[in-house]
């Protein structure tokens, strides 16, 4: 599950942060999607999904050196 504060990208490289996990909603994760100056809402799925299928703002998890950054 993505946690508040965790280190995301979206499937096409923006980097986004976790704001809110438990919305009481089927779109439980709200992010923050950084555009070209700014950063946009968005709600997801518990498997990172905008949409409930695979898209470019999909979130998925930060790596470096094969360690997930948080």
């Amino acid at each position: 599950m993505f946690q508040v504060n965790q280190k995301v990208k979206t499937r096409d490289g923006r980097n986004a942060r976790i704001l809110c996990n438990d919305l009481c909603s089927f779109y439980s994760v709200v992010a923050a999607v950084m555009t070209d100056e700014t950063e946009i809402i968005y709600y997801y799925d518990v498997d990172g999904k905008v949409n409930g299928y695979e898209t470019p703002m999909d979130l998925i998890y930060e790596w470096e050196n094969d360690k997930l950054l948080h």
